[in-house]
């Protein structure tokens, strides 16, 4: 972001300031602190924002698929695409309706120009999507075996992909990197299933997941789903409100909370939806 000059605070026909909060995530094994924004919030006319923007066509690979097919190689990665959403640069046209206010040191009130994609604006994913499509068909060409991890095996930010054989994976590992790199893409956060797969690799270049020995405990999260390395198994975290008494409001909201995109859970959910739906009819009668 860049700093407004005074002379340019009102030069504007179309200025948005969006309003801006931290969210700590202390599961997070980088960024612990982030910023997000509010780009749905309403401005002094009454609209907002996203409301001038098209969300865009759906372009994401189907997530079941994904899942699957990355579990049928024998030794697996999974990076994932360091601020993607901060890779692209906004048209200086409309970086005016990126503004921010932001309190400095002398406990003045300055204005910023974001002039980045934009993390909470409606087109925000769907351009991040189609940037890194745009950079397989540009350069893909180049890397022919491994152009169709990214045509199939990419959701959002996260890149699973595999091979048989270690030597297979490793070779994998630097042909998309490499690819990445091409659209100055940096790969981090590598989820893997064997410390082999990243011994080659320096220090710094490759952060992982977890640097240690996989403790009995050690889970990587995956799309949503947290994966055990060492059984290859997969896990889905729940956790109940502490309420002594469960009403029909909160076990409606529990079921909703929880993200189950391969139906696993759905033996356990039915039950709940059809305690709820009895529960509807015993007050109907």
């Amino acid at each position: 972001m860049e700093l407004v000059r005074e002379e340019e605070l009102d030069n504007s026909i179309q200025i948005v300031y969006l309003p801006h909060y931290p969210v700590l995530r202390e599961s997070s094994s980088t960024s612990k602190l982030r910023v997000v924004f509010n780009a749905s919030s309403l401005t002094s006319n009454n609209i907002f924002l996203n409301s001038h923007f098209h969300i865009g066509p759906k372009i994401l690979n189907d997530l079941v698929c994904i899942i699957l097919n990355w579990r049928l190689p024998r030794f697996v990665y999974m990076p994932d695409i360091e601020k993607i959403i901060r890779n692209f640069f906004v048209d200086a046209r409309d970086c005016t309706s990126q503004r921010i206010l932001w309190g400095s040191s002398d406990n003045n009130v300055v204005a910023y120009l974001l002039l980045t994609l934009t993390y909470g604006t409606a087109c925000a994913s769907y351009l991040a999507n189609k940037i890194i499509k745009q950079l397989t068909h540009d350069e893909g060409n180049k890397f022919t075996l491994n152009k169709s991890i990214l045509e199939r095996n990419i959701y959002v930010d996260d890149i699973m992909f595999g091979a048989d054989t270690k030597v297979q994976a490793k070779q994998k590992r630097q042909k998309v990197s490499q690819l990445m790199e091409a659209g100055g893409f940096h790969l981090r956060k590598w989820a893997f299933d064997d410390f082999e797969l990243l011994e080659d690799c320096p220090s710094g270049k490759y952060e992982r997941t977890i640097e240690f020995l996989l403790s009995e405990d050690a889970k990587f999260k995956v799309l949503s789903l947290f994966w055990d390395p060492e059984s290859h198994s997969f896990h889905i975290k729940v956790t109940p409100p502490s309420v002594e008494t469960p009403t029909k409001r909160i076990v409606l909201s529990l079921i909703a909370e929880l993200f189950d995109p391969m139906g696993w859970l759905t033996p356990v959910i039915q039950v709940d939806k059809l305690l709820m739906e009895e529960v509807w009819i015993r007050k109907l009668d």
